[in-house]
């Protein structure tokens, strides 16, 4: 049987928001930045097995951003999708999104928040962890279909960078 791969990653290091500005448009810091191309060259270099054919990202301007960053040294160019949801709703919202993948591919990235990104990743491999920005989890599981694979638990947690 097939395996399906999820990248779930927090956005990298925003700036604290200026007085009056939303918090939905803060931009990443120079330092989020940095470690967010050297984690691009990372991913390329170590994990090309794992670089994704599909992207969903928060539509929040610093998430946008960790996808330009990330993407920004691989070889390949996903398909994208901006999800205004990834910014203000939960797990569930999260998970029926990407159970929309088509059953052809095989590895996702999703780009978004926490609190809900810590969550989503103890809500598929009972693995509770804080992600911090920039980081990025790796889970795995032996499915044909996004759908199947994403009903339930029994993702193999594989790594944090």
């Amino acid at each position: 049987m097939e395996s399906k791969k999820i990248l779930i990653m927090r956005h990298g290091e925003a700036a604290n928001p200026n007085h009056g500005d939303s918090d939905h448009s803060r931009p990443l810091t120079k330092a989020g930045v940095e470690s967010l191309n050297r984690l691009s060259a990372t991913l390329h270099e170590s994990y090309i097995k794992w670089l994704p054919e599909k992207v969903y990202c928060s539509d929040a301007l610093r998430a946008v951003q960790t996808l330009n960053c990330i993407k920004s040294q691989w070889n390949i160019k996903p398909e994208v999708e901006f999800c205004s949801g990834f910014y203000s709703k939960g797990t569930d919202y999260v998970i029926d999104t990407a159970t929309q993948t088509d059953d052809s591919l095989g590895n996702i990235l999703l780009i978004g928040h926490n609190p809900v990104w810590s969550s989503l990743v103890a809500a598929l491999s009972s693995n509770h962890l804080h992600l911090s920005p920039g980081n990025i989890v790796f889970l795995e599981k032996k499915s044909s279909s996004w759908t199947h694979a994403l009903s339930g638990t029994a993702w193999e947690y594989k790594q944090v960078l």
